[in-house]
């Protein structure tokens, strides 16, 4: 009987071994299918994060060059304040000199006006002085004929 109960648990390990031998085959084969999948997943996710590191890279140049522009435009910028805020000073005194200019001649041509206005009411008077002593001279001279005559 024990022949028979050793020949039967024989055969039932020899068909759990199978069984065991089939399933881990399968499982062999689901495990090496996940390997393959993780390895396929992996490499995409190698190859994604690789574009993506370039265009990282790329953007991060670009905003580099962005702000060097920047940095450029601004020191430009200053500079164009600077010089209108300078040329902007230099009217102003321009300004401030011309009308102190103007002021003068304005003075000048006031008291030339007045000297003038003065000259002109001195030949006026001397002009009427001169035509009341002409006058004067023609009366006598007219008259000297009628005192000689008589």
């Amino acid at each position: 009987m024990l022949d028979e109960i050793n020949v039967k648990n024989k055969a039932e390990l020899a068909a759990i071994n199978t069984a065991v031998l089939k399933h881990r085959r399968k499982s062999n084969l689901v495990a090496w299918g996940i390997a393959m999948l993780v390895i396929m997943v992996t490499a995409a996710g190698l190859v994604m994060t690789r574009r993506m590191a370039a265009k990282l890279e790329s953007t991060a140049r670009d905003v580099v060059k962005t702000r060097e522009r920047e940095k450029e435009l601004n020191l430009k910028l200053e500079q164009e304040v600077v010089e209108r805020r300078e040329a902007a000073v230099k009217l102003e005194e321009a300004h401030d000199e011309l009308e102190q200019r103007v002021k003068e001649r304005t003075s000048a041509l006031s008291s030339a006006n007045r000297s003038l206005a003065l000259e002109i009411e001195e030949r006026r008077n001397a002009e009427y002085a001169l035509a009341s002593e002409k006058e004067r001279l023609t009366v006598t001279l007219r008259s000297i004929g009628e005192g000689v005559i008589t």
